[in-house]
């Protein structure tokens, strides 16, 4: 047998190889492409073979990541790159801070610039784009991540930028309205950890950033918070992201959202519940409301979802429930917030360590699911039905119980299992398929 075994592995091997040796180029460099970015160097791809050596050396595009935490590699990128448009990275982990005189010759290319990011003193990110000014015309991506020092935000020489995410930074507010003012084609706004001081008690005069599509506050005082949903005006279909650290929510009142917020975004009706490590998300999407809103509440533990949500939210709204990575959390917590939104849930999604968790409480907490009478869909990710495993035979057999759990409710409109990234074979397959229709992604 074991020749044989052998014999046939290597024969499935060297069909792989030739496969993916017979591709046409143009596919190639597309999966090249896949494979580079600021940590994975088209060097490595080069060492293969001398057919792929040839590509990457003969695809400009490949060479376009600059990452100057390493000078020597960085050049050699750029040499490489010929014409070809450039994306950027700059950290800086050193606490001295570094010499820009240095970098001439990568500033010196600064029109060709489409994507920068830079986690630098913030001394040296001011004297930077202070210094580049005019240049970055082309620019389209601009990250920043600082340490909580003052940026004076003047974006007005990029006027083709499409994604600006700030981090860890403070921001005066007449300057940051003008900079937002001065990006008309702006699609994704990322603020984390932002202080805006305000130089008037005057509220602004309303932004439409048309071509908005994600705007994303994170970790931010209410304060500035209801600054921005005070002025920023969310296009339709546009998308909400609110992040919450725990200590911000106060144990009887939570001040989750400023009222400018929760103004901004009324009537707010949660669809989707997302149990996430040591973090809640809430998301609210509704047909005929302004946007879509996803709230995120770090959070040890869920417990009662209606002490930690903010004033206007209803539970009741819920058809999704996510629950994903609670290896952290207790089984039991987990069914308890089960318990409050599965008669609303038309959806069910678990991952494969919530399963787990499900699974160490099966006996008490899958009664639950009887009251799950609207549930039409559960969606497994990443879990194992291989029955060639001890962990896959449990998995099927739990699952099958789960679905007659479900069915013994009155009224139950369980109609389907969704595989998404699973492992199984036909065995698990045949016998899931036994109790339901399985869709397998």
């Amino acid at each position: 047998m074991y020749p044989q075994r052998t014999g046939s592995s290597l024969n499935i091997m060297s069909h792989d190889a030739d496969t993916m040796f017979s591709l046409p180029d143009e596919l190639l460099i597309r999966i090249f492409h896949e494979f580079v970015d600021e940590d994975h160097s088209p060097v490595l791809l080069s060492h293969i073979c001398q057919l792929w050596r040839h590509l990457v050396f003969q695809t400009s595009s490949l060479w376009s990541i600059i990452n100057l935490r390493s000078v020597r590699r960085a050049k050699h990128h750029l040499a490489l790159a010929q014409d070809h448009p450039l994306v950027v990275t700059w950290l800086y982990t050193r606490q001295a801070h570094p010499v820009l005189e240095r970098y001439e010759w990568i500033f010196s290319h600064a029109p060709r610039f489409i994507q920068l990011g830079l986690v630098l003193p913030g001394p040296t990110i001011v004297e930077l784009l202070d210094r580049l000014g005019d240049e970055l015309s082309q620019l389209q991506n601009l990250t920043i991540a600082g340490h909580s020092f003052w940026f004076p935000c003047t974006l007005g020489s990029m006027p083709n930028l499409r994604i600006l995410s700030l981090s860890d930074i403070n921001l005066e507010a007449g300057t940051f309205n003008t900079a937002l003012c001065s990006c008309p084609l702006l699609e994704v706004l990322e603020l984390s950890h932002i202080n805006i001081m305000m130089s008037s008690h005057r509220t602004p005069a309303s932004l439409e950033l048309s071509h908005l599509r994600s705007c994303t506050l994170a970790f931010m005082n209410l304060k500035s918070q209801g600054y921005l949903t005070s002025f920023i005006v969310l296009p339709k279909q546009s998308v909400l992201n609110i992040a919450i650290e725990e200590d911000e929510l106060g144990n009887s009142s939570p001040e989750a959202l400023h009222p400018a917020t929760i103004a901004m975004l009324q009537p707010i009706r949660i669809t989707t519940v997302y149990l996430h490590p040591q973090s809640i998300l809430f998301t609210e999407s509704q047909q005929d409301s302004r946007c879509k809103l996803e709230l995120c509440i770090e959070s040890e533990l869920p417990g009662e979802l209606t002490a930690i949500m903010p004033p206007g939210f209803d539970l009741t709204s819920v058809t999704t429930l996510d629950i994903d990575g609670i290896r952290s959390l207790d089984g039991l917590h987990v069914l308890y917030v089960l318990g409050q939104v599965l008669p609303c849930i038309r959806q069910l999604v678990i991952h494969t360590h919530a399963l787990q968790k499900l699974l160490a409480c099966s006996e008490s907490g899958f009664k639950l699911f009887a009251t799950a009478s609207r549930l039409e869909t559960i969606t497994f990710q990443d879990v194992t039905f291989d029955t060639c495993s001890e962990a896959g035979v449990e998995n099927v057999q739990e699952v099958c119980k789960l679905v007659d759990q479900i069915r013994s409710g009155k009224q139950a409109a369980l109609s389907r299992l969704v595989l998404r990234g699973c492992k199984t074979n036909q065995e698990g397959l045949d016998t899931l398929r036994a109790v339901l229709p399985v869709i397998w992604v």
